[in-house]
């Protein structure tokens, strides 16, 4: 199971293995907007206010509307290896994949082409998530550091949080925009971590 908000009180979530996606409304309890099936098991989500972006462990990217249906699929398997973390830009228009080998991409949807790919100097990159200023922030797969990047160009790489400060592996991250905070756990343990932006 995979959850992903895209409003301050909506989140998608995906059942890969069931083939599903509920969308919900989180208010004092949650409330089932709507639940539609997909074409196969994903295991990657991603969302806008208008769009749910799938992904399974290869390159190709489906896209749905809120009401479930298919609207297109994206492609960029002759650009990455297997994804195995995406997320969006703020308005939704850039779309970032990471993988276990490479680096991380950028593909502008609007455009319909990569902008920008980055190596991680065979480090790999696990977990993405976008902050504000269209910073994308990223955990490598076998150096804990969490870097940050200029999603619009991939420049400006910088270590936000170093490896001395990440005891384990990171097992989740999401920013925060409601307080400009990046949150990550780590595994083995409950605790939240949290950064101030």
């Amino acid at each position: 199971m995979r959850v992903k908000d895209f409003s301050k009180f909506s989140v998608a979530v995906l059942f890969g293995h069931k083939r599903s996606v509920r969308i919900l409304r989180v208010c004092d309890n949650f409330l089932d907007i709507n639940s539609f099936k997909v074409c196969q098991e994903f295991s990657l989500i991603a969302a806008t206010d208008t769009e749910i972006i799938l992904c399974n462990s290869g390159a190709l990217m489906y896209i749905y509307s809120l009401d479930g249906r298919q609207l297109r699929m994206i492609d960029i398997r002759g650009q990455t290896y297997m994804c195995n973390t995406i997320a969006l830009s703020e308005d939704g228009n850039m779309l970032y994949a990471g993988h276990l080998v490479g680096g991380m991409i950028a593909y502008n949807r609007n455009r319909g082409e990569v902008v920008w790919q980055r190596d991680s100097n065979g480090t790999g990159v696990r977990k993405l998530c976008v902050g504000v200023g269209c910073r994308l922030y990223g955990c490598s797969n076998r150096i804990q550091d969490i870097v940050c990047v200029d999603g619009n160009t991939g420049d400006n790489m910088q270590v936000c949080v170093p490896s001395g400060d990440i005891s384990q592996t990171v097992m989740a991250m999401h920013y925060d925009k409601y307080n400009s905070r990046l949150l990550w756990t780590v595994a083995d343990t409950t605790t939240i971590y949290a950064t101030e932006d």
